[in-house]
């Protein structure tokens, strides 16, 4: 895998994220400070996917700046371990039952006029990579 690039993003780079899942969702909170949240996510789209309650603090922080970077990595036993930085414009998706991708919409049932899930899907729309050998 290559350096720091633009998209687009490298064909290695992207084989990897398709094949890995474990995501840490970098963001910013409102005082500035980075945190850090793991999680599972998909590479579908040409974008990064993550499924999250609605009122979850990396949603906060991407709604307040979208500018974040999600940290792909290969699992702790793999050697070499590998992982990915992708960095770009978050944006909030609204879950749908039955949606590709979107297993936990937090309802067994369709949405009422006016009800809006507990969940959603935040998405990364990369600008920029990073490989990490």
């Amino acid at each position: 895998m290559a350096d720091e690039t633009t998209a687009p993003i490298p064909d290695d780079t992207v084989a990897f994220l398709r094949e890995h899942s474990r995501v840490f969702v970098l963001s910013r909170r409102a005082d500035g400070w980075p945190t850090n949240h793991p999680m599972t996510g998909e590479w579908r789209d040409d974008a990064l996917w993550v499924n999250t309650y609605r009122r979850s603090q990396k949603v906060m922080n991407a709604e307040r700046d979208p500018e974040i970077s999600y940290l792909v990595t290969s699992n702790d036993t793999d050697n070499p371990f590998r992982a990915v930085n992708v960095s770009g414009a978050a944006s909030v998706v609204e879950s749908t039952p039955g949606q590709p991708g979107d297993q936990r919409t937090g309802y067994d049932r369709p949405l009422q006029p006016g009800e809006t899930a507990r969940r959603i899907r935040l998405k990364l729309t990369p600008t920029r990579s990073r490989a990490i050998d």
